[in-house]
Parts: structure tokens; sequence; C-alpha cells
């Protein structure tokens, strides 16, 4: 697994060192050297779950991100088996028009995506479930930050 951090920059094929050590009870260690090619795209992808409100989440209620040259792209997905949900945004994240479709047992529901570039400089933005929260339930996302 590979955690890559909201403040992490965006870059295709950086290679980086992979050492896996296997410990074992001889004094004898079995180790593993590669380079591994990892591409961190611009995207935050925020799940939306479900529930009785306020919804749940993937996304913590507050973040900040850096700029990307290409702009960072917020993806709303939702994953709730029994309900469609619409994004009410605010600030830097634009209401959505029309509604995320349900997920079903196959797969993701309805997505909805907003491109927040470099360019606006220091902005932030909020997001809640326009169809079932109201705005005491939001989220902030903060960009282009230092």
């Amino acid at each position: 697994t590979v955690e890559v951090r909201t403040r992490a920059p965006s870059f295709t094929n950086g290679y980086f060192h992979f050492v896996a050590t296997e410990v074992t009870p001889s004094s004898e260690r079995a180790e593993v050297r590669n380079l591994v090619a990892l591409t961190v795209q611009n995207v935050y992808e925020v799940l939306l779950v479900g529930g009785n409100p306020p919804e749940v989440w993937s996304s913590p209620s507050a973040t900040s991100f850096r700029a990307h040259g290409a702009g960072l792209r917020v993806r709303f997905v939702n994953m709730d088996l029994s309900r469609s949900h619409a994004i009410q945004g605010g600030g830097a994240i634009a209401s959505q028009t029309g509604v995320m479709e349900r997920a079903t047992p196959a797969g993701p529901g309805g997505t909805y995506e907003v491109t927040i570039m470099p360019s606006a400089g220091a902005v932030s933005g909020t997001f809640h479930c326009g169809t079932h929260e109201s705005a005491s339930d939001s989220h902030t996302l903060n960009f282009n930050q230092p």
C-alpha cells in the first residue's frame, strides 16, 4: 500500500527504490530490492457512503492541497446502495446540477467532478449533500496552499 497525502505533488512515472525485508527466525534476512514506477494523478476522490445525516464521507471535515499545474480534480463518487445524492457546493466548489445515481452491487454510482486551477490562487470550497444534509454538515477543502 502506498499512501499519498493531500499535500503531495502530482507526477508521472517517478521512480522509487522499493526495499522489502522479511524478518526470519534465523540470523539471515531475506531482502528484495527493485525500482518501481509510480504515478500520482491530480485527482482527489471523495466517496459518499451515505447513511443518516450527517452522511458518511471518505474525506475529513477539512483538508488542504498544494497547487497542481494541470489543476486539481475533485471527484465525488456515490457509493450509497440505497439513495441518490446531489453535491451542494460553496466557494471554489460549484453546486451540482442533477444528482449522482445510487451505487449498485456491481459498482459505484454516479460521479460529479470539479477542477480547481492554480490560477485561482489560494481558495477554499465547501461541500455537503444537498439532498440530505444542511450547510452545518459541510466539509472544507483548501486549494493551492503553499
